[in-house]
């Protein structure tokens, strides 16, 4: 989702829901407003240094009880 967020988007905003191999390097290029809800399973160093990179509004709410997949495939 990161990649589909950057300049030249259609998207007016995105989410991701316990997203996988969470890239700091891609934070600054989102260029619209971004929520992230990542579960126990992913790496929330990596999560941090991400949302420190963005430049736009945004929400990150650590779901430290639920597995990967919790929103989608559980």
């Amino acid at each position: 989702m990161n990649l589909s967020s950057q300049e030249g988007t259609v998207f007016k905003a995105a989410a991701a829901c316990h997203p996988a191999m969470v890239a700091a390097a891609d934070a600054p290029g989102v260029t619209i407003p971004y929520a992230m809800l990542p579960s126990k399973d992913e790496d929330m160093a990596e999560v941090e240094k991400w949302q420190k990179g963005l430049k736009v509004p945004n929400i990150v709410e650590h779901f430290p009880d639920q597995l990967h997949g919790w929103m989608a495939a559980r």
